[in-house]
């Protein structure tokens, strides 16, 4: 897949070329944190940090709980996650105010006693603290902003690339970008690109679960899923034919309201469908997918589509 830039529109650009707006919000939130930690002290941001810690631990029961305010606004399948976001936050404030009663207590006691609430060498510590805290919450934003941007971008690019392959049928080729006709980018994807483009895009890397190369494996199997040739090959590997005899994906398969939406491109009807959103709370099925290895297939079945002939132009499936 080629540099984002190039299917980039003209106010996508305007935005992409703002100097340094994410650098810029990136070091005053870090700023935010370090000041907070030295107002604080690195006792009072310990507890803090202990605080989201059992957050962390305890959020995922009350994930329920926590997707009821979410509604449509966010897409089905991506409930459980959400719900467990929002469920952490609000057990983390309030073991934050559990934990900071005490801290509080014996700040009041060295102001009283007519010292300040907060010791020199807390205050300093805390500032470090704070800071990498600040930076760890930066980091994880970005890596959410762009993950969505690059999913997206992913399937904007192999709808493209499906349209070209309707017109050109035949062995599964590398299209360059300018060959494609592509769709308007998503606001989510012009943020992506500044955050790719920002300072602190090697720390996003590190922590972003959807990189390059999972953003190519993304619209390569899109691509195959949407185009008859690429599509019967995928079917016919053993490792596919084994995988789609667990009876959740049979259901997936025959449901026609899921067909017409993978057939129509409607990517946002599919993470809304409650039988998705099911298959993605599996447990069992989410480490057979693990072990899938879809890259490895995907480029197992590029090199077959090398027997295919250039037969004439076919429509979408």
């Amino acid at each position: 897949m080629g540099r984002p830039f190039a299917a980039l529109s003209r106010s996508a650009s305007e935005i992409a070329e703002l100097p340094g707006m994410i650098n810029l919000i990136g070091l005053l939130v870090i700023a935010l944190f370090a000041y907070g930690g030295y107002r604080r002290g690195v006792v009072r941001m310990a507890a803090s940090l202990l605080a989201l810690a059992i957050a962390g631990i305890f959020c995922q029961p009350f994930a329920g709980l926590g997707a009821l305010p979410l509604g449509s606004n966010v897409p089905l399948v991506f409930h459980p996650l959400g719900g467990a976001l929002v469920a952490g936050l609000v057990l983390f404030v309030i073991f934050d105010l559990l934990l900071g009663i005490p801290i509080n207590r014996q700040a009041k006691k060295r102001e009283e006693a007519d010292l300040p609430k907060v010791a020199p060498w807390e205050a300093y510590t805390g500032l470090g603290l704070g800071a990498v805290w600040g930076l760890g919450v930066l980091a994880l934003t970005l890596s959410g902003i762009n993950a969505i941007g690059r999913t997206q971008r992913a399937m904007r690019h192999s709808d493209a690339e499906v349209t070209y392959r309707a017109q050109h049928p035949g062995p599964w080729m590398t299209i360059p970008d300018s060959q494609l006709t592509m769709a308007a980018p998503e606001k989510s994807e012009e943020w992506s690109v500044m955050v790719e483009e920002s300072v602190f895009s090697p720390i996003v890397n590190k922590v972003n679960p959807i990189d390059a190369k999972v953003e190519k494996t993304l619209g390569d199997l899109s691509v195959v899923c949407n185009d008859p040739q690429l599509f019967m090959l995928f079917q016919q590997h053993p490792k596919v034919q084994a995988f789609m005899g667990n009876e959740l994906l049979v259901g997936l398969s025959q449901d026609p309201e899921i067909t017409r939406a993978i057939q129509e491109g409607n990517y946002r009807s599919l993470m809304d469908s409650q039988k998705i959103a099911d298959v993605a709370k599996d447990r069992a099925m989410m480490r057979q997918l693990k072990d899938f290895h879809v890259d490895e297939l995907l480029a197992e079945v590029r090199e077959q589509s090398k027997s295919l002939t250039r037969d004439e132009p076919h429509g979408h499936r």
